[in-house]
């Protein structure tokens, strides 16, 4: 008989006591989100890839393969060509606002002394996201109209611009779509930023006050390279929400006037919906497609971190 307080008796050989699952139990968790990533994520993209390569005009009709007629009709379509350049002004703008204004908006919230006002500020600019991006399109869409809210500002104080039809005229028609959310404030690239400037070692800004490094020296020499891993996110962000965005055009100006504000995404919704060209609205977003893909691969590539070169 054992006695009291003794330890229990180890297991017998070849009997292995252990807390982990079988692997096939694991596997049978993640398999309804497996199952339904394969229906509605990876089909679609497959069957638009294919789509793309028919003269289809509705899904579940018989068409016939015409292999790259749709894409070559494309770059020799005009209103195609000046969509493509219209998505490269508009994405340039879109991605300088989105990594740069978050950026500089975390550097203040993050450098505030009180700890319940950065807490604050995070909410006030998070509540934004609370908004429906159409709805915000349609308040711009009366701040820009002709008479609107802008050229009454402007004739309050006395500056010529007023009547002119930002929306409506082509001259300024792309320009107003490139400023709307002005003044494009962000609550998700805000707190990306913030995330990384809170998970730095406090020693590091403890040096640079130390070395004499404060204000905008600081943030361009220290904390920048410090966040280039969410630069890099941002980046892919604003560019994937610039490249397949059509929310003004669509609720705006319809590609108008003329076609002075078309891009390949409203242009790709034209052809599927309104034009009943399913493989050539397929084409353009496997074109889109490849377009972000290629721009990842770049970013990935050329946007070095700190802990890119810690890998080294």
């Amino acid at each position: 008989m054992a006695q009291e307080g003794a330890y229990p008796a180890p297991p017998a050989k070849g009997r292995k006591r252990s807390n982990r699952q079988p692997l096939w139990l694991m596997y049978l968790f993640i398999f309804p989100a497996i199952a339904l990533a394969l229906v509605f994520d990876y089909y679609p993209a497959i069957s638009g890839l294919y789509l793309s390569t028919t003269n289809t005009t509705e899904v579940g009709i018989p068409a016939h393969w015409i292999g790259f007629a749709n894409y070559v009709s494309l770059f020799t379509n005009p209103i195609f060509l000046a969509s493509l350049w219209h998505m490269a002004v508009l994405a340039a703008i879109g991605i300088a606002i989105g990594t740069v204004v978050p950026f500089l908006v975390a550097e203040m919230i993050f450098n505030l002394t009180s700890a319940r006002w950065r807490y604050a500020y995070r909410v006030i600019f998070l509540l934004k996201m609370l908004i429906p991006g159409m709805v915000v399109v349609e308040v711009w869409g009366v701040i820009l109209a002709t008479n609107g809210v802008l050229d009454h500002v402007f004739q309050w104080v006395g500056l010529p611009w007023r009547h002119i039809g930002w929306l409506v005229d082509p001259h300024t028609a792309l320009a107003a779509v490139a400023f709307i959310g002005f003044p494009w404030v962000a609550g998700i690239g805000i707190l990306i930023y913030y995330a990384g400037l809170v998970g730095v070692n406090p020693e590091i800004w403890d040096a640079a006050s130390v070395d004499g490094s404060r204000g905008f020296h600081r943030m361009r020499t220290i904390d920048l390279p410090l966040v280039m891993g969410q630069v890099k996110l941002t980046i892919i962000l604003s560019a994937i929400g610039s490249f397949q965005g059509y929310f003004a055009q669509f609720l705006l100006t319809q590609g108008g006037p003329g076609f002075a504000t078309m891009v390949p995404g409203y242009y790709m919704y034209l052809n599927a919906f309104q034009y009943g060209q399913m493989g050539m609205a397929s084409a353009i977003g496997v074109f889109l497609f490849l377009v972000i893909l290629a721009l990842t691969i770049v970013n990935m590539k050329f946007v070095r971190s700190s802990q890119d070169y810690a890998v080294e």
